[in-house]
């Protein structure tokens, strides 16, 4: 002010230039008091009301610092690091307009705003390009930037309103210095906050790397890369964190500077240390597992060796997550290991470890069902099943898979076997001369990938064991108990993380490479993957009816708002079907029908996310193979219409019910009547799925005659799997008790109308199971609303009345010739009963095969099919076992 007051005429050079540096710093601080008045107002309302502190949602601020930028006479608040650096530093309370104190949780929510603000606008300024803002904002934060109309795409954050950055490289190395002097001591002030250091550790990536050679920040680069390492593998729990450290680091060991080696020394540091406390853990637990053994058999004395066991557990878990990590961030995690040998050594042990643990929690099982009746060992089941266990196998399994993933790919670079469109097109003239030298050397090969890829599917078939099944008194032995919610809730947990597994090894190791030139790709082809099919679609069939549900589960309804339970049905949608769909779109040519089918059931009936996965998921099929998308389709609608017949309401067991219980037995009824009607609005959406008008692809027109006859076949069936063959083990039907599936054929009667020879045979064959059914002995027991089903499809057709003549010896349909599909294979020769059922045992996770005893089929969940019929016409087709047929015709 002293120098405001002066004359211009006695102004001298000197002065100029204290003057000038003055205003830059009163600059500073007035930018910083603004910025600090910014933080207080936003912690104010974000904190007004009973808000939890770990509710806050401090992802609003990224709509503030957007907002700002959009304004020119302000935009230069959001790139003034220094004064955002001052305001985090200055550690302020909170303050209201009125200049009175927010509270402490407003000081909290301050700090988080201050720290939020400096983490987004360093991204929108550094990473315009190359930065994924969910990284940063996480995909809430990215959603309601893209409702707000600020980013375009998730993927690219284009700004419509904000000024598009003009950073030069002046400016980021003055905010690079600037952070990389701060951000050691920024960490160790918020050490204790997860929410801070989420967005703290987002900040050295955009760091620009010329500045780490420079001889002056050598001791800022050596600081911030230790404090890094000690956060990682010391400090922090948060997975959150742990990732962006992960991220950082890499980010750290990557580009040309002079600080290269010291960040890559660093980083072989973290891998050796957390291995070494893996080894030590392992050894502590076996050298007590003998006295753990005998303390457990006396019964009551080994509550603190179970404790020990758990916190060691759980000490073992946070390695293997800070391990998992690393390994989905660092393609240099083998060589830090110690080499491939060492890494198979240390996966080895890895799943080894886990494969004991899954193994015990079995035996434990039955030892726990056996002393129920104790009445202490409710602690002692929540010890046997802890969540860090469960924990340990996600992380263990996803470390494995991921190393094994980078062992693969630098593989395939060693050996050429990532091939460009260019290669493919010079070898084509070789083909013939190496399918010859494919024949002569099929011998089987042992590599380190082999190796650990076969470990890690029988890990994976280990965890699917652990499902169990539903607890039926009247079908279990005497003095079984059932299970506990902790044993409940791990078999779900393992299971979940076995689902996502078995997807990535079907998609890592596709079965096309069995036709690859290389022996090695032949030999890893995963072609015995019948257990993870079964086991992954037992579990989905399990956990389906969440993708039905139109509310999130054990969330209170009027406590989300509609995005947010459309976000959650999203997710749900997402983590369900993007597995199985991931899997069944890498294997197609060799896929598996049954398990498309029961993808393909959500194509309606479930939340427009899932909709759209599986419409998504048909185009890639028809694209790959036509002709088994068709079989699938077959697939899906029995699946569905089985599940439909079993969801029948249960007749009341009294003659005089109550007005509660007649209510509860019609409402029942109305929505097995929508079931049905579901169901053929999932019928009409796979046949639209075809294609609109005529269809191109020859094959799937020869392919809809077998369809249909299989259909036809599977309407006028009578055993309980619908496969004709008498076997002893199948329920028996009433006689007509399917035709109603015709009316899910009917929806692709239009494709079979526009082709005359095809109608004409179709004609044949739906007049020869009709004579049949007319001079079965128990026609007269066939209902009305049956044979009405059966004149529609006639209808739909568009083939005349039939009309009952005298009983003829025909030719069953199942031994008349179908169409070949162009390759030798009759189309629907292998009809879909003869495609093991795809069930796994508790006991040894195999696949078991077809039938209907419901003892020995895994329980599912309930999908979207119904009926036009009445209730007592609904209860009068459903299946009726030998024992039940006479009472249930008789409640007719």
């Amino acid at each position: 002010e002293a120098f405001d007051e002066m004359p211009e005429d006695s102004e001298t050079p000197f002065s100029k230039s204290k003057k000038r540096s003055s205003s830059g710093a009163n600059d500073n601080i007035r930018a910083s008091q603004r910025i600090d008045a910014l933080a207080s107002w936003v912690a104010h309302a974000l904190t007004d009301g009973p808000c939890p502190t770990e509710s806050i949602q401090i992802h609003l601020m990224d709509l503030i610092v957007y907002s700002v930028r959009s304004m020119p006479e302000h935009h230069a608040l959001m790139t003034n690091w220094t004064a955002m650096l001052k305001a985090i530093l200055d550690d302020k309370a909170a303050i209201t307009l009125n200049l009175t104190s927010a509270g402490d949780r407003a000081d909290v929510a301050k700090q988080r705003v201050l720290v939020r603000m400096l983490a987004t606008a360093a991204c929108v300024e550094v990473g315009s390009v190359t930065e994924n803002p969910t990284s940063v904002l996480g995909e809430k934060g990215v959603h309601m930037m893209e409702e707000a109309g600020i980013i375009n795409n998730s993927s690219f954050p284009i700004m419509k309103h904000a000024h598009k950055s003009q950073l030069s490289s002046q400016q980021w190395e003055e905010l690079s210095i600037a952070l990389l002097h701060a951000l050691p001591d920024l960490l160790m002030k918020f050490i204790g906050d997860s929410a801070i250091l989420a967005s703290l550790t987002l900040l050295p990536r955009y760091l620009i790397p010329t500045i780490f050679s420079h001889p002056a920040r050598k001791q800022d680069f050596a600081r911030l890369l230790q404090l890094l390492s000690k956060l990682y593998c010391e400090t922090c729990q948060d997975e959150i964190v742990l990732g962006n450290l992960a991220h950082s680091l890499r980010y750290l060991m990557t580009g040309d500077h002079a600080r290269v080696g010291d960040a890559k020394l660093e980083g072989r540091g973290m891998v050796q240390t957390l291995k070494g406390r893996l080894e030590t853990l392992w050894k502590e637990a076996a050298s007590e597992e003998d006295s753990n053994r005998r303390k457990s058999k006396r019964g009551g004395g080994n509550q603190d060796s179970m404790k020990d066991s758990s916190n060691r557990q759980f000490s073992i878990a946070l390695n293997l997550k800070r391990l998992h990590l690393l390994s989905e961030r660092w393609n240099t995690i083998t060589e830090f290991m110690g080499g491939d040998e060492a890494m198979e050594n240390t996966c080895g042990d890895i799943m080894h470890s886990l494969s004991m643990k899954l193994k015990e929690s079995q035996i434990n099982t039955k030892v726990f069902d056996d002393s129920h009746e104790n009445g202490s060992d409710g602690e002692n089941v929540s010890l046997l099943y802890p969540r860090s266990l469960s924990d340990a196998v996600r992380n263990g399994m996803g470390f494995c898979l991921c190393s094994m993933g980078w062992l693969l790919h630098k593989t395939q670079e060693d050996g050429g076997l990532i091939l460009t469109d260019m290669d493919v097109l010079n070898q084509q003239d070789d083909d013939d001369d190496k399918n010859e030298d494919m024949e002569d050397d099929d011998e089987a090969v042992d590599h380190v990938v082999l190796r650990l890829r076969n470990q890690l599917v029988d890990l994976t078939e280990l965890c699917f064991d652990q499902f169990l099944p539903d607890f039926n008194h009247d079908d279990q032995e005497e003095g079984s108990k059932p299970p506990s919610e902790e044993q409940k809730l791990f078999s779900d947990r393992v299971q979940s993380h076995a689902y996502r597994t078995a997807s990535d090894l079907r998609t890592l190791f596709p079965k096309q490479w069995i036709d690859a030139d290389s022996k090695l790709l032949r030999n890893l082809a995963l072609m015995e993957d019948g257990k993870l099919i079964g086991g992954s679609v037992r579990y989905f069939r399990s956990k389906e009816g969440m993708l039905r549900e139109k509310d999130v589960k054990n969330q209170p309804q009027d406590a989300l708002t509609k995005h947010e339970r459309q976000q959650a049905n999203d997710e749900i949608a997402k983590e369900m079907l993007l597995p199985l769909g991931r899997a069944l779109a890498t294997n197609w040519a060799q896929g598996n029908r049954r398990e498309a089918g029961v993808v393909l059931a959500h194509l309606t009936g479930s939340s427009h996310e899932a909709g759209m996965i599986v419409a998504d998921l048909s185009r890639v099929l028809k694209k790959v193979e036509p002709v088994r998308l068709l079989e699938a389709h077959m697939a899906s609608l029995r699946q569905s219409y089985d599940d439909w017949i079993d969801a029948e309401p249960e007749e009341l067991e009294t003659d005089r019910p109550s007005d509660e219980q007649m209510n509860a037995f019609e409402e029942a009824e109305r929505a097995h009547v929508e079931q049905f009607k579901g169901l053929e609005t999932q019928a009409a959406r796979l046949s639209m799925s075809l294609g609109v008008g005529r269809l191109s692809n020859q094959k799937l027109v020869h392919a809809l005659l077998g369809f249909i006859k299989e259909g036809i076949r599977y309407s006028f069936s009578t055993t309980g799997d619908g496969a004709n063959n008498n076997d002893e083990d199948d329920d028996e039907l009433v006689l007509g008790s399917r035709l109603t599936f015709l009316s899910l054929l009917n929806k692709y009667a239009n494709w079979i109308k526009r082709n005359r020879k095809q109608k004409v045979e179709i004609t044949k064959v739906i007049d020869i199971k009709q004579e049949e059914l007319y001079a079965h002995q128990d026609f007269k027991d066939v209902h009305e609303d049956d044979l009405a089903a059966l004149e529609a499809f006639r209808e739909a057709l568009g083939v005349t009345k039939f009309e009952p003549k005298e009983p003829i010896q025909s030719t069953p349909v199942s031994q008349m010739s179908l169409e070949s599909d162009g390759r030798g294979r009759p189309l629907f020769d292998e009809t879909l009963e003869s495609i093991p059922e795809m069930t796994v045992t508790p006991s040894s996770g195999s696949l078991t095969s077809g039938g209907s005893n419901s003892a020995e089929r895994t329980p599912l969940g309930s999908l979207s099919s119904g009926s036009k019929s009445t209730g007592n016409n609904l209860r009068r087709s459903s299946v009726l076992s030998s024992k039940a047929s006479t009472s249930r015709l008789s409640s007719l």
